[in-house]
């Protein structure tokens, strides 16, 4: 397999394992983990697959960041990628930064994580979680929206599909 290809993949798979809807599914978490997956959390403490799989689903996940990754092929079927991310917990007005570095095995049929280890660090630019905010900030004027919509307050629809864009426009 292509490094590129590997890295890309991998990239996507990162990305999937930090949403919410993923943290909260023991099903999808057991998928992407390996049954000797070992964890090293930037707090210091270690986790097993079936830690994870008991603790993640009952937490309200974290609003989390990724960038600057970086892929090394290992061996054939192994690789390493490594990225750095910010995480905001819920119960937290504080972003915690850290190096992020998670070993992938490929199974012949899929990757799934068999490592990873998150390193406190210093804090770093971090202008994607900065726009992640604002698209925050759009979908919930949205909701706002279709609820006012539904109570029959709503504005005509090229008015507010032009206010949509000009948001859209600005976040470019």
């Amino acid at each position: 397999m292509h490094s590129d290809t590997v890295k890309q993949q991998l990239i996507q798979l990162e990305q999937l394992l930090v949403q919410p809807a993923t943290r909260l599914s023991a099903e999808m978490l057991n998928r992407h983990l390996a049954d000797d997956f070992y964890e090293i959390a930037a707090t210091g403490r270690c986790f097993g697959k079936a830690d994870v799989l008991e603790r993640l689903p009952t937490e309200t996940p974290p609003v989390i960041t990724q960038q600057d990754f970086n892929c090394r092929v290992l061996a054939d079927g192994l690789a390493q990628l490594t990225y750095r991310a910010t995480i905001q917990r819920a119960e937290s007005d504080s972003l915690s930064y850290s190096v992020r570095s998670s070993i992938w095995r490929f199974d012949g049929e899929k990757w799934q994580m068999v490592f990873h280890q998150g390193t406190a660090c210093e804090s770093f630019d971090v202008a994607e979680y900065e726009a992640m905010q604002e698209k925050i900030e759009l979908l919930e004027e949205l909701r706002m929206a279709e609820s006012q919509l539904a109570a029959g307050a709503g504005v005509s629809n090229n008015d507010a599909r032009a206010q949509v864009l000009a948001r859209i426009n600005a976040l470019k």
